[in-house]
């Protein structure tokens, strides 16, 4: 039994030891190449600045359009100032009583008061002159125009002066135009002329051609009918 444990383990040749340590393994993964991330970095920088110079664009003018607008904002606040204060002094007592006084009509002393329900007359109506109360009577003067009024007027004329250029403008083009018009139906007129001319010589020319090709070829039918006719002599 003893002899049976103890056999001795047969010896490995260095190939099969070899052999035996070395292994296949797996095929390591492949990087990924940079290119397509750099590619993707770059085009998102680039619409990045894009994108910022529209905005700056759009603020900027944006930013121009507001001063502009707040510049109208201004002066129509002065030019709303000033129509108030006109019509304040138009409202006040005073300015109504020199219109009033313009108009022909003078102060009664002695006014007189109707009751609407029962139609009473109360007081001493009287047919006045017109010269009993003349210390309240007014007159107004001619006020110069204020600043306002003489913008507002110089801005007036400047509109219909280029209302009348335009118009004078547009006249101008429309005679031009008009003008042109008449040039290009002359012109194309003439050249129908000349065409007509040319494809006339020209038709006359094709026809003296073939006349001349018939007469041509009737002198050599008659030519040869006359050799044909000695050749029988």
């Amino acid at each position: 039994m003893s002899a049976l444990l103890h056999l001795p383990t047969p010896r490995r040749s260095g190939q099969e030891q070899e052999a035996a340590r070395l292994r296949a393994v797996s095929t390591p993964p492949g990087r990924l190449s940079r290119v397509p991330f750099l590619l993707v970095l770059a085009a998102t920088l680039g619409l990045g600045m894009v994108g910022l110079l529209v905005l700056n664009t759009t603020v900027q003018t944006n930013a121009v359009e507001v001063r502009a607008l707040e510049a109208r904002l201004t002066t129509l606040s002065y030019a709303e100032a000033e129509l108030e204060s006109r019509l304040d002094r138009a409202e006040s007592p005073a300015d109504l009583a020199g219109k009033a006084s313009e108009l022909g009509l003078r102060p009664n002393p002695y006014p007189a008061f109707i009751d609407l329900e029962t139609g009473e007359v109360s007081g001493d109506p009287r047919e006045v002159e017109g010269d009993e109360m003349d210390a309240l009577v007014t007159t107004t003067t001619a006020r110069p125009p204020t600043g306002a009024e003489q913008r507002a007027a110089e801005e007036r004329a400047e509109r219909e002066e280029a209302a009348r250029d335009r118009a004078a403008a547009q006249e101008r083009r429309e005679e031009q135009q008009k003008d042109k018009a008449e040039q290009d139906k002359k012109d194309k007129a003439q050249q129908d002329k000349k065409d007509k001319a040319q494809q006339e010589k020209k038709d006359e020319a094709q026809q003296d051609k073939k006349d001349k090709a018939q007469q041509e070829k009737k002198d050599k039918a008659q030519d040869k009918k006359e050799k044909e006719e000695q050749q029988d002599d």
